[in-house]
């Protein structure tokens, strides 16, 4: 579906972000921040095979077609904007050792921790 601004709605799609378990919520957050499988991975502390695994999961629930859709969705899902989402400036940020902590989003809050790389 299309708003009159011409971009897409993702509102159905965001919708079935509910059945989403707790880590695919995590791989969501971070898809939406424009990371990589390979930084996902290290940031979670899990394999890129296990991520792959998660992003293909969270597509199916979705109904989306593709890792970029899923991305679309969590940031119109939960942000206004790309650059108020909590964790986007991951996609760009060097990394450095520490945790991630994602602040409160539309079901309360979530916590995105591990190490980062």
């Amino acid at each position: 579906m299309t708003r009159t601004t011409g971009f897409p709605d993702w509102s159905r799609e965001a919708e079935r972000a509910a059945l989403l378990s707790a880590r695919e919520r995590e791989v969501f957050l971070l898809l939406g921040a424009g990371c990589c499988n390979r930084k996902i991975s290290a940031r979670l502390d899990v394999t890129e095979r296990t991520v792959k695994a998660h992003v293909a999961s969270i597509m199916a629930k979705l109904q989306v077609e593709s890792r970029l859709q899923a991305g679309l969705v969590a940031q119109s899902h939960w942000a206004p904007s790309a650059t108020d989402m909590p964790g986007s400036d991951l996609a760009e940020s060097p990394s450095t050792e520490g945790d991630l902590t994602q602040s409160s989003m539309t079901e309360g809050s979530i916590h995105v921790t591990g190490k980062t790389g």
